[in-house]
C-alpha cells in the first residue's frame, strides 16, 4: 500500500507541484547546487571519507550493534495484541453455587447500578447465563454472567495530539493531575476495587472486551492449563480460591505484583449429596448398582421420557419425583429400588448419605482431567514476562511426571506469531536477494545491500524499548515495512 501511494503521488502530485514552483533559470547550473545541498553534501562526503579511512571502526560498530540485538531482545517485552483503550469493557462474575435466577438477577442489577455510577459509563447491560457452552440436562447454568460497561468517548476522556500537555505527560510519563482525563484501565482498576471491596464471595474479573473471541474458561490475558489423572492432586495445585487460601499456582500468583482477577476453572463448591452403597448388601437383594445409580437419576434429576405436541408446539415430558420426595436427605433415603429377589426396598438398607461438596464440572483436554488458571496482567507487564514467571514457578514445583502443562489463548498464539514471524523474517531474506541478484546480475552486490538490513534491528528494539511498547503483531508488521525501506534506500 505503500509503495502504491508513493507511485500515485510521483504520477500526479509530484508534476503539478514541479510545474509550479520550480523555474529554471539560465545561472542555475542543477537543483543540487544550493547552499543548504552544498553543506549536506560536504558533510556526507566527510562522514564517507572518514568511515573508508576508520574501517575497523564501522566493522566493530556493526557487528557491537549485532551482538546487541540479542540483548535488547531479552528486555523488549513480547505481547501479542496491545491494549487499547476502546471506551468499553466487562465484568465477568460467577455467584456461588445455589444461586437461582431471581437472586442473581437482584444481585446484578445491584452491581449494574454501582457500576453505572463510575465516572465516564454511559450504558450498563447484563447476561446472565452459561457463557462458556456448557448446558446441563434441561436447564442453563444461572451462576455466571457478564455486564458490559460502555465510556464516553475517548476524545473526551484524553488530552488531543495537538495539546501541548499530551506531549509533555507522554514523554515524562505522568499521570494526569485532572480528573477530567482518564482512560478506560483507570475505570477499570475503580469497577474492581469496588466489587472485591463489597463482594468477596464472588468470583468477579473486571476485563477488557476480547478482539479475538475464543471458547474458554474465561478471557482472560493469561490463559494457564493444567492436566493430571487426580483431581485432588489438580486442586491442590490450581484449585479455587477458599476464604483467602486456595491452590499454590492461585496462591503465588495472587502474591506477584501486576496480576490481577486471578480465578480456577475448578470450583469444589457446589454442594451434592454422596450415596455410598453397600455393595455386599446390594449384591444380596441383587440390585446391581448400575440399577441404583439409574433410578436416583431418573427420581433426583429427571429424564425425559416423551414428548407433547401442542399445536405447532412440541414439549418435552420428563419424568420425576415431586419435590416433597427429593429435597432432603430424609426424603432421598426413602426412595424404593426394584429388587428381583425382595420387591421394592428403600434406599437406606442399601446405601448412606453423606452431604459434601464437590466441583460443578469435571473439564478433559487430551483424556486427561484439567483445570485452567486465568489472570489478567495490569501496568505495563508483558504477556512474555508473565508467561516466563509463571512457567518457571511452576518447573520448581517439580510436578510428577504424569502432569502436563500449557499456556492457552493470547500467550499460544503469541508463541505461533513469533516462530511464525522468524520464518517470514528469513524467507524475506531469501526472497529480496533474489530479486536484487535478478536486477544487478551478480551474486555478490546483493548481499552488499542485505548486510544493511540486520543493523536496522537494534534501533527498531531500542525505539520500542524507549517508547515503553512491547514487540506485538502490529510491531512485527513495522519491522517488514522497515526492512523493505531499508533495502529500497540500500
Amino acid at each position: 500500500f505503500a509503495i502504491f501511494m508513493s507511485w500515485f503521488v510521483s504520477f500526479t502530485m509530484t508534476p503539478m507541484l514541479c510545474s509550479r514552483f520550480l523555474v529554471l533559470k539560465k545561472d542555475h547550473s542543477g537543483s543540487k547546487s544550493g547552499r543548504l545541498w552544498g553543506i549536506v553534501d560536504g558533510f556526507y562526503g566527510w562522514i564517507l571519507g572518514w568511515s573508508l579511512r576508520h574501517r575497523w571502526v564501522i566493522v566493530a560498530t556493526s557487528l557491537f550493534l549485532l551482538v546487541a540485538t540479542v540483548f535488547l531482545f531479552r528486555v523488549v517485552g513480547f505481547d501479542f495484541i496491545p491494549r487499547d483503550d476502546q471506551s468499553e469493557f466487562e465484568i465477568a462474575i460467577t455467584l456461588p453455587e445455589g444461586y437461582s435466577l431471581e437472586q442473581g438477577d437482584r444481585l446484578f442489577a445491584e452491581i449494574e447500578g454501582r457500576v453505572a455510577k463510575l465516572r465516564g459509563v454511559t450504558h450498563v447491560f447484563s447476561t446472565i447465563g452459561d457463557t462458556t457452552g456448557r448446558i446441563t440436562r434441561g436447564q442453563g447454568d444461572v451462576t455466571t454472567g457478564t455486564i458490559y460497561a460502555r465510556l464516553v468517548d475517548l476524545e473526551k476522556r484524553q488530552r488531543t495530539w495537538y495539546d501541548p500537555m499530551f506531549w509533555v505527560n507522554g514523554i515524562l510519563n505522568r499521570p494526569e493531575s485532572d480528573p477530567r482525563y482518564y482512560s478506560q484501565f483507570d475505570v477499570q482498576r475503580e469497577a474492581r476495587d469496588e466489587i472485591m471491596k463489597d463482594y468477596p464471595d464472588l468470583r468477579a474479573a473486571v476485563q477488557d472486551l476480547a478482539v479475538i473471541s475464543g471458547a474458554g474458561f474465561r478471557q482472560a490475558m493469561l490463559d494457564f492449563n493444567l492436566r493430571g489423572p487426580d483431581l485432588k492432586k489438580l486442586a491442590e495445585l490450581g484449585g479455587p480460591r477458599q476464604g483467602s487460601g486456595g491452590g499454590k499456582i492461585l496462591e503465588w500468583l495472587s502474591q506477584q505484583p501486576n496480576y490481577v482477577d486471578v480465578d480456577s476453572s475448578l470450583s469444589l463448591s457446589k454442594p451434592e449429596l454422596r450415596v455410598e452403597i453397600d455393595r455386599e448388601r446390594a449384591s444380596d437383594l441383587g440390585i446391581p448398582v448400575a440399577t441404583i445409580a439409574s433410578t436416583l437419576n431418573v427420581l433426583v434429576g429427571g429424564e425425559p421420557v416423551s414428548k407433547y405436541k401442542e399445536g405447532a408446539e412440541q414439549y418435552d415430558v420428563w419424568l420425576r419425583a415431586e419435590l416433597p420426595y427429593r429435597d432432603k436427605a430424609d426424603a432421598i433415603s426413602r426412595l424404593m429400588i426394584q429388587s428381583p429377589k425382595a420387591g421394592l426396598v428403600q434406599l437406606s438398607s442399601l446405601a448412606s448419605l453423606q452431604p459434601a461438596k464437590g466441583p460443578a464440572a469435571i473439564d478433559r483436554f487430551g483424556m486427561q482431567r484439567q483445570v485452567v488458571i486465568t489472570a489478567n496482567l495490569e501496568g505495563d507487564k508483558p504477556l512474555s514476562d508473565a508467561v516466563k514467571e509463571l512457567s518457571g514457578y511452576v518447573d520448581s514445583l517439580n510436578l510428577p511426571p504424569d502432569y502436563r502443562y500449557e499456556f492457552l489463548g493470547r500467550a499460544k498464539v503469541m508463541g505461533e506469531s513469533n516462530s511464525n514471524f522468524l520464518v517470514a523474517f528469513l524467507t524475506s531474506f531469501l526472497f529480496m536477494y533474489m530479486i536484487l541478484a535478478a536486477q544487478f546480475e551478480s551474486f555478490v552486490h546483493p548481499i552488499t545491500i542485505l548486510l544493511a538490513l540486520p543493523l536496522t534491528l537494534p534501533f527498531a528494539i531500542l525505539s520500542l524499548i524507549l517508547l515503553r511498547s512491547n514487540l506485538d503483531i502490529y510491531a512485527m508488521f513495522g519491522l517488514f515495512m522497515l526492512f523493505g525501506i531499508v533495502k529500497k534506500n540500500g
